[in-house]
């Protein structure tokens, strides 16, 4: 019994430890970091080469592989894609941004799909602001995908750095992965997808992004927290900002949020997948943590 007793206290005196370090947050200065810049990624032509109506029954989507140009990867940190662009070639379509996450050679996720937007024939640069910003990850890759005209949509390049894929059939469904990508570069066919995208990332420079996603019973609730080496920062939701902090401890991550009008607390084990999420501001809500990345 004095061995349960003595575990029991060394695991409550921890908890102690790391509760008491996550409420003296407030009383932490929010670090300062440099001002948010949009970033672009891919690239669109003048004038694509390639928008061809080459019927397949379906849509063709498009993904760059790699790119001696702009890069069409979300970079470290994530962020928000608030709109995109996409250059008319000589027929007309419908296209939609799409965002894939690689899951494999040649194999992605769909992990966002745009509404459809018409694309007049020769009218020169198309640019669409995304209504509700995507939030996407480090490594998530934008693409296009051509609804009417069922042909690619890419400037060729001849240059053998620039590798893209496509995949054709029906539309793909968000959420769904896919292995049927094809190299084009296998036919010696290079170029550049004709889609770009402006990132803004979630956090200011010198602070790290991390997202949360929790399942509660006031539904699913997506936050931001923007800390600095010493997991010290702000927490961002629904427009709601607070002083936050962050503390990892073996394979367990603390986490809390205090402010005015913004509150949580919780714990996420990476190793098990144990979680716990409770919300008093600004309304009550208990639940589970989904991801913290």
């Amino acid at each position: 019994m004095v061995g349960n007793f003595g575990r029991r206290t060394r695991r409550a005196l921890g908890l102690a430890t790391v509760l008491g370090a996550l409420l003296s947050v407030s009383l932490f200065a929010v670090p300062s970091a440099s001002a948010v810049s949009a970033a672009t990624l891919g690239s669109v032509a003048a004038s694509p080469s390639h928008c061809d109506p080459i019927s397949n029954g379906g849509s063709f989507n498009s993904v760059q592989l790699t790119t001696t140009g702009t890069s069409y990867v979300v970079p470290a940190g994530g962020g928000l894609l608030n709109s995109w662009s996409t250059t008319a070639g000589n027929f007309s379509d419908t296209r939609q941004l799409e965002v894939w996450r690689p899951a494999g050679t040649l194999t992605y996720t769909l992990v966002y799909i745009g509404a459809g937007q018409a694309i007049t024939a020769n009218s020169g640069l198309n640019t669409f602001t995304l209504t509700t910003p995507v939030l996407v990850k480090a490594g998530d890759v934008i693409g296009l995908g051509v609804t009417v005209a069922d042909g690619g949509c890419y400037q060729n390049t001849s240059n053998s750095g620039d590798t893209f894929a496509f995949l054709g059939g029906t539309l793909p469904t968000q959420g769904n992965t896919y292995s049927g990508f094809f190299d084009l570069s296998t036919y010696s066919v290079y170029g550049q997808v004709n889609v770009s995208a402006t990132l803004v990332p979630l956090c200011s420079t010198g602070l790290t992004a991390h997202v949360l996603s929790a399942s509660t019973n006031a539904g699913p609730i997506t936050g931001v927290f923007c800390v600095n080496a010493q997991g010290i920062g702000t927490y961002t939701q629904d427009g709601r900002i607070a002083p936050a902090q962050i503390i990892k401890v073996g394979n367990i991550l603390w986490f809390q949020a205090n402010g005015n009008n913004l509150r949580n607390s919780g714990y996420l084990n990476t190793a098990n997948g144990a979680s716990s999420f409770v919300q008093t501001k600004p309304v009550a809500a208990t639940g589970k943590v989904t991801s913290l990345t």
